[in-house]
């Protein structure tokens, strides 16, 4: 290229550019494919070309993160913070050209950073300048920044990009050069939490998180757009946030997350970080942002912040603004959608009914919604602020923090819409003033999209609704609810109901606009005994075939038990009942009986529950959120499940997070029970410590004693020497605690099981 025409390019490139709606133009620097040196020089000021940082302490980051990560009341950390203050007259170089155009340069390394990032308490852009920031591998790029990012307050921050280099080029026409000012005042060194390998998510959140582009997140399409990752803390630290709709659906971009997220005015808003693959996960980029907000509304005891974002999110992000519902009623089941460890967007499912709480405040009660447990997923560090959605997709709360970790089934805590909707008359303490600004005093609003539907008649089923997987009973009640995605409205709908081999046509009438919800209400509806495939179909909307079957459809299984055994269950409790509870579940992790949490009380209290189960093995669950147990410095408890008055598990040495215990009814198929030995042989004691003696003391001719564990494998086989009266028989040292069965043989043959509990 000649001179004139290189001349020519930057008359161009520098010229005046309005594109108000975005943030950043998606150019790259003209000196990736130009040597704008071409140009005469006629001036080069250097300063500081070269700015280094320092490596952080990563042992010392390590030990403090390993315990911050285990609370998700503190935000998740990447970064470090390096207070600097380097601004375009003390860092950097000039380059002035003879064609009245400059460019300021500046390079900034900090060895070992997996990403960097820069936060100025001083910013303002010329009509006519365009800045870029760059890694050293030119594969992370981000400009142009225009003046349409110059803020009231003049704060701003860049998001993170990879690697330890970052390039700094502002071009702009030399007679403006005085218009603009760039403060650095800190630089986040980036240590942790980029792609590692191919194979493993890109933020390193625990294994059983699930990406929103699973089949899992199928039925989110929409809503997941409304999600976004939240840096703030000086852009050092990370929380999750929900873009929320108004009454007015006027677009006013607000976004809810914790209020212990600590946010700050230049915090970063990313949209759509999300991966295009299931597994493995795909790296997306962080090119949608919007920097700065400003505060509207917290509360402390739900742990709200409710804050406006600079401006409102271009078309190319294809926002959405999630519906909510204020109401304190029952939800069936919740859905989070979060970035857990700043990966890219996650969701999980607790199919359990929603139970109201506090979190861990005594002065207020009901302040929050508690998931009992995860059914998929989890949620950890980085979640925090991270929306629960209720059956119809509707936001009902924040994380606040909870002990669900991957692999447990602790429950979480998310801070009530409906309590944070007017928490306090003041208009900046709760959501009201701000979500109903028309003061229509609704208290449930739909979602709205800003993505251009696909299709005119397009009616999403969400799923089926007010069922567990687990009944005692001949007939169900159930709902199942749909959104309308199309551009028309829907009028009429037809769903085909699916039970094993049977059918029925379901028909809805009303009136649907774009993202609002209609439901069908069904009652006494009969299952058979055993294992049921529910399936619900779209059939029709607006008296034509639905134009994407990809969301047409939804199943749910459910186990009816129609010849019940019932199982006590009885629960005594330490001082802290609030932090108790416990779980039946089948081989396949099926709940089939809970309880818990309880309530707090000197000395503890006894609770007592009925389990309806059948011959099978089960697994009893026992779960404490301090991790002490119920037989700690805070009381004596136990759990006792009988049947029949037999025994089935007994714990009274309970003292940490959790413990499982596994149990069978009628475990040793096949095994006759002798009702002429019973009557006459009596092992005590039952339950007893494990490696101490057990008496037995019978009026029969005994010759010997086998042990079985549960799964019917033989332990020890003794010969009797003395055949009546009592004996002291010492068991093998090493047994684990938990149930065992002892069979006796007398002299005629004749056999019994009896059924012996160990503990610690």
């Amino acid at each position: 290229m000649n001179q004139s025409s290189l001349f020519l390019f930057i008359i161009l490139f520098l010229g005046h550019f309005h594109l108000r709606a975005q943030i950043v133009s998606g150019e790259t620097p003209p000196s990736f494919q130009h040597n704008i040196n071409t140009v005469q020089l006629i001036q080069h000021e250097v300063q500081k070309p070269i700015i280094s940082l320092q490596k952080p302490d990563k042992k010392v980051l390590e030990k403090e993160d390993a315990i911050a990560d285990l609370q998700k009341d503190i935000p998740y950390r990447f970064g470090v913070v390096n207070e600097v203050n380097y601004h375009l007259n003390n860092a950097g170089e000039w380059l002035h050209y003879n064609n009245g155009k400059s460019v300021f340069q500046l390079l900034i390394k900090a060895p070992g950073a997996l990403s960097l990032n820069l936060n100025f308490s001083k910013f303002h852009l010329s009509p006519n300048a365009k800045l870029f920031f760059y890694n050293e591998q030119k594969t992370d790029v981000l400009g142009a920044i225009t003046e349409s990012n110059n803020k009231e307050d003049s704060i701003f921050s860049i998001r993170p990009l990879k690697g330890d280099v970052i390039h700094l080029e502002l071009y702009v026409p030399t007679a403006e050069i005085n218009q603009n000012i760039m403060i650095i005042e800190s630089i986040v060194y980036g240590y942790r939490n980029l792609q590692k390998d191919v194979y493993q998510a890109i933020g390193g959140s625990d294994y059983c998180e699930i990406n929103i582009s699973c089949p899992e997140g199928d039925k989110w399409e929409d809503v997941k757009r409304s999600v976004v990752m939240i840096l703030n803390s000086s852009n050092s630290r990370q929380c999750t946030g929900t873009l929320l709709n108004n009454t007015a659906r006027d677009s006013v971009p607000y976004v809810i997350t914790a209020e212990h997220c600590g946010m700050g005015s230049g915090s970063i808003f990313i949209f759509n970080y999300e991966s295009s693959n299931c597994d493995p996960s795909i790296n997306p980029g962080m090119g949608q942002t919007i920097s700065h907000s400003t505060f509207k509304a917290s509360l402390g005891e739900s742990d709200f912040l409710l804050l406006e974002l600079s401006q409102k999110p271009p078309p190319s992000y294809e926002a959405y603004y999630a519906g909510w519902d204020a109401r304190d009623t029952v939800f069936l089941n919740g859905t989070a959608i979060h970035h857990p460890k700043r990966d890219v967007k996650k969701i999980s499912y607790t199919g359990d009914t929603l139970i109201s709480d506090a979190y861990n405040d005594d002065l207020f009660s009901d302040t929050h919604w508690m998931t009992p447990s995860w059914h998929y997923g989890a949620t950890e560090s980085g979640s925090s602020g991270s929306g629960l959605f209720n059956e119809d997709q509707h936001f009902i709360g924040q994380l606040q923090g909870g002990g669900s970790l991957c692999g447990n089934n602790f429950p979480d805590f998310y801070g009530k819409t409906s309590h944070s909707w007017e928490g306090r008359t003041q208009n900046n303490r709760q959501l009201k003033h701000w979500l109903d600004p028309i003061n229509s005093n609704q208290k449930i609003l739909e979602g709205m999209d800003t993505k251009t539907p696909a299709y005119s008649n397009d009616l999403k089923l969400i799923g089926i609704h007010g069922l567990k997987n687990y009944y005692c009973d001949s007939t169900l009640r159930l709902m199942i609810n749909f959104k309308n995605m199309g551009l028309n409205p829907v009028t009429q709908a037809e769903i085909l109901l699916k039970i094993n081999n049977w059918d029925t046509l379901l028909t809805w009438t009303g009136n649907l606009n774009r993202s609002e919800i209609g439901k069908i209400q069904l009652d006494n509806i009969a299952v058979d005994h055993g294992a049921n495939e529910l399936q619900a179909i779209v059939h029709q909307v607006n008296n034509q075939s639905d134009a994407q079957a990809i969301n047409d459809t939804a199943f749910h299984w459910v186990h009816s038990n129609q010849n019940p055994k019932m199982v006590e269950v009885e629960i005594k409790t330490d001082n802290y009942g609030s932090e108790t509870a416990w779980n039946i579940t089948t081989s396949k992790g099926i709940v089939v009986s809970e309880g818990g949490y309880y309530f707090d009380r000197n000395g503890g209290n006894v609770f007592n529950h009925q389990a309806c189960l059948y011959d099978s093995c089960f697994t009893f669950n026992l779960i404490d959120l301090a991790g002490d147990g119920f037989n700690g410095y805070y009381g004596n408890g136990y759990a006792l499940v009988t049947y029949n008055g037999d025994t089935l598990v007994y714990e009274n040495q309970f003292r940490q997070f959790s413990k499982s215990i596994r149990f069978c009814l009628d475990s040793l198929v096949g095994i006759t029970k002798n009702k002429k030995i019973a009557d006459k042989v009596l092992i005590y004691p039952n339950p007893v410590l494990k490696n101490r003696i057990i008496n037995l003391k019978n009026t029969l001719e005994l010759n010997e004693l086998v042990l079985y564990d549960v799964n019917g494998r033989k332990i020890d086989h003794k010969f009797l020497s003395q055949k009546q009266g009592e004996l002291k028989i010492q068991l093998n040292v090493g047994l684990n605690s938990g149930i065992y069965f002892i069979k006796l043989v007398n002299s005629s043959g004749e056999v019994h099981f009896q059924k012996l509990i160990l503990t610690e």
